[in-house]
């Protein structure tokens, strides 16, 4: 089936009808975040009801359509659209790049109202259908086969998608960031003034990161902090974006070779999703208080979507294809090379004959992939820009791969529930997967021993094991009517178990961060959060009160992070409510204040001691993480204990001996 160009402007006019629709309700998560007090829970009416449940959502989905609009139009340009999953699948590269340029064009703009926003952003897709329709007056271009029925999944899909955004909505809206939050949004909102995320060294311990291999997900952060305004919401919608895409991958891995997923089969996958769901939502954190969806989870879902585009390619030789998904891959997380190269361990292992071709071709594309990356790196310097941050440098890596944990039992438990259960049972079929599946069953488990025996190790580390079984599991459906209903069911039910495993010890939100933050007034620096003197300056805060990885927290003391306290403070001190005062080390200390902590830069002032005394003996509730997902502190920071084994030392001695002196250090 093709389309002519009457029928790409039917298209065009419905996704642009639709991504009007996320412009109309911009204003809906402000709106909705405003309801909630700076404590407590708001006092709900009809009217708010229908906010946060019912025009969140919509926004939410709308949003993911404008976003996706302009790279469908010109991923059905190029002829992307064999499949419906394959079609938005295709779409996510474009839609990254015209992301960029919109949120670059909004830069140069600035200051951009809502209405040159809007403008802008629906006119990259107008400009997107205007490439489709000059493609489509020289040729028909692909359309998906099947009717009607081929539609489901990704109504299902959508329907996912507003459901999780409602049921979702205070995670989203409403509670503090934590500090992976917090550092989300500063770097995320750096886009929306210089073309790159990276900050300079003089800002201080932000700069670290992201690196040039985790970049990636700032650039639809941006683009969601344009259209909803800087806020909480806006990093934490683009997971439901992400996770929408790496739905429809899994469903694109399992058509491959011409098979289709009817609307019962990915039902049954959201609901696996489920439980990943929940386990990124409440419980991969290093905060002992409450997750936060801005990050990590948004960056590693959006990791595997890119990953499942690589392995998509891969599997139908499509090595253009497969180049630019590897990029996106390496540029989302390092890891990224790992799971690349498991692909091509698992490509010599299991294709027979052993494709030499197609090997050379799958390792030059890595190859490739690592220079392109490289280049980049060097481009942003190049330009005058920040480098990029190197808190995910090799020499930390390598630290971490000599110690080694072999008492990490609960690990397998960690991966088989968020994965849904059935579909890492699905892994051990060996003798009934096809070479695709058996692709993904060797890299799944590569990826899982890798991290199995860290010494450190967070829940989101093994995101890619948890999400990887679901494209096998949906391979291995039967072809007959009752066995594959048997199939679905007995998925299904595991799916629920695992649901109900993941839940959190408590659904309640975390304000403490806001509520200290707002005690907070920083003087330092220029209003905004954009000098790296006042992300330098943030780290005296931690002499009010103790970073989250110190012994004392939670126990004993209230922590948490100091760029999440800053991300709430006022620009200026209000009578009745500032206890704190970050300002310049030139400026004169007010009469009443005491003087904690100060430096060069900046100095903190105390100047409400009973205030003070209150905050520290704060014991915010510890209990949202899932009780089968706890970690110990030990293994979450990486803090060596007798069990584990450290191999630096005898490594450094044998580099030594070598004369690797580089290694001996």
């Amino acid at each position: 089936m093709s389309l002519e160009s009457r029928g790409v402007l039917r298209v065009g006019l419905l996704l642009l009808g639709m991504s009007a629709l996320a412009v109309a309700l911009s204003s809906v998560p402000g709106s909705s975040a405003a309801l909630w007090p700076v404590e407590g829970s708001p006092a709900w009416h009809l009217s708010q009801v229908a906010l946060v449940r019912v025009a969140l959502p919509i926004a939410a989905l709308g949003a993911c359509v404008l976003f996706l609009a302009p790279g469908l139009l010109l991923a059905l340009a190029a002829g992307g659209a064999g499949t419906v999953s394959g079609w938005v699948v295709a779409a996510l590269p474009p839609a990254i790049g015209v992301s960029w340029l919109v949120v670059q064009l909004l830069r140069i703009l600035s200051p951009a109202s809502m209405g040159v926003t809007a403008v802008v952003m629906l006119g990259a897709v107008v400009v997107a259908l205007g490439v489709a329709l000059l493609v489509a007056r020289r040729r028909p271009l692909p359309w998906p086969n099947g009717g009607a029925r081929a539609w489901i999944p990704l109504g299902i899909t959508a329907g996912a998608v507003m459901f999780l955004a409602a049921v979702l909505a205070p995670k989203f809206v409403a509670e503090s960031l934590n500090g992976d939050g917090a550092h989300a949004l500063e770097v995320s909102r750096v886009l929306l003034h210089q073309p790159w995320p990276f900050l300079p060294s003089a800002a201080g311990a932000i700069a670290f990161f992201p690196g040039m291999t985790s970049m990636l997900f700032t650039i639809p952060n941006a683009w969601f902090l344009q259209l909803f305004g800087v806020g909480e919401a806006a990093i934490r919608l683009p997971f439901l974006l992400h996770l929408g895409v790496l739905a429809l991958a899994i469903q694109a891995l399992a058509e491959v070779s011409g098979r289709r997923v009817g609307g019962r089969a990915h039902l049954v996958l959201w609901l696996g999703l489920g439980a990943y769901v929940l386990a990124m939502a409440f419980s991969a954190s290093y905060s002992p208080y409450h997750a936060d969806l801005a990050l990590p989870a948004t960056q590693d879902t959006l990791f595997m979507a890119c990953f499942l585009g690589f392995a998509l390619a891969m599997t139908r030789r499509a090595w253009g294809a497969a180049f630019i998904w590897a990029v996106l891959t390496h540029l989302s997380l390092p890891s990224g090379v790992l799971l690349l190269g498991f692909w091509l361990v698992a490509e010599l292992l299991v294709v027979r004959p052993i494709a030499i071709g197609d090997l050379a071709r799958g390792a030059g594309i890595v190859v490739a992939c690592l220079a392109t990356t490289a280049a980049l790196g060097a481009l942003v310097v190049a330009t005058g820009s920040p480098a990029p941050g190197t808190e995910y440098g090799l020499a930390r890596t390598i630290e971490e791969l000599l110690q080694l944990d072999p008492t990490g039992w609960r690990r397998p438990i960690y991966w088989l529930v968020g994965a849904g259960i059935f579909p890492v049972l699905m892994l051990v079929r060996w003798q009934r997967q096809d070479a695709v599946a058996r692709r993904l069953t060797i890299v799944t488990l590569c990826y899982f021993l890798f991290f199995a025996f860290h010494v450190r190790l967070s829940l989101h580390h093994l995101a890619p094991a948890m999400l990887l079984p679901a494209a096998v599991a949906l391979r291995l459906r039967p072809d007959a009517t009752a066995a594959r209903h048997r199939y679905l069911l007995a998925w299904g039910a595991l799916a629920l178990v695992a649901v109900v495993l993941s839940r959190p010890g408590s659904a309640t939100i975390g304000t403490a961060t806001r509520e200290v933050g707002r005690r907070l007034a920083v003087t330092v620096g220029t209003p905004g959060g954009e000098d790296p003197a006042t992300w330098a300056s943030s780290a005296l805060l931690t002499a009010l009160f103790p970073p989250e990885w110190e012994p004392e927290v939670p126990g004993q003391a209230y922590g948490g992070s100091a760029l999440s306290w800053l991300v709430y403070a006022t620009p200026e001190v209000v009578p009745g409510q500032t206890a704190y005062l970050l300002q310049p080390a030139t400026s004169t200390p007010p009469n009443e204040g005491r003087i904690v902590a100060e430096d060069s830069l900046a100095r903190l002032v105390v100047l409400d001691t009973a205030r003070w005394t209150a905050d520290r003996a704060r014991r915010p509730p510890t209990n949202r993480h899932a009780p089968l997902y706890a970690i110990s502190r030990e293994t979450l920071f990486g803090i060596s204990g007798p069990h584990v084994i450290d191999l630096r030392g005898p490594v450094r001695r044998v580099a030594s001996r070598l004369g690797l002196h580089g290694m001996s250090r």
